[in-house]
């Protein structure tokens, strides 16, 4: 028998995890985005997954686009413009050229994330065509 997948009626209490041990409940949080980012656009009277997938790649969010931008220009060149893909936050790398990140990101976004159009612009740059 199939099982169906449905919202829940309720929802869940959150709780930080004191010192990581998820039987040690802490305090109760709610959803909601890092201070410095964005503010989360909710549609109905508490944030779901659509709304978290709208804010992900909304033109006022840089960050995933940063994060598009760096994985791309690894994937071609062999390395990142910021060094550790996996760490974008406060303990990774700083980019070694914030603007030219930024500019690709920017052009993640003008380009409606195609990543055909945003690698042909590369690969057809003089930078790319310079010899090593």
């Amino acid at each position: 028998m199939a099982r169906i997948m449905r919202e829940r009626d309720q929802r869940r209490a959150t709780h930080v995890m004191t010192r990581g041990d998820f039987l040690q409940l802490g305090q109760q949080v709610e959803a909601n985005t890092p201070d410095v980012l964005p503010a989360l656009h909710v549609r109905r009277e508490s944030a779901d997954r659509l709304d978290l997938a709208r804010w992900l790649f909304h033109p006022n969010n840089p960050l995933t686009a940063r994060v598009v931008a760096n994985r791309v220009w690894h994937h071609l060149f062999g390395h990142g413009l910021v060094s550790t893909l996996e760490d974008f936050g406060v303990q990774g790398a700083p980019p070694g050229h914030p603007q030219l990140l930024d500019w690709l990101a920017s052009e993640t976004i003008r380009r409606d994330w195609s990543q055909k159009a945003f690698i042909r612009q590369i690969v057809t740059s003089a930078a790319y065509r310079r010899s090593s």
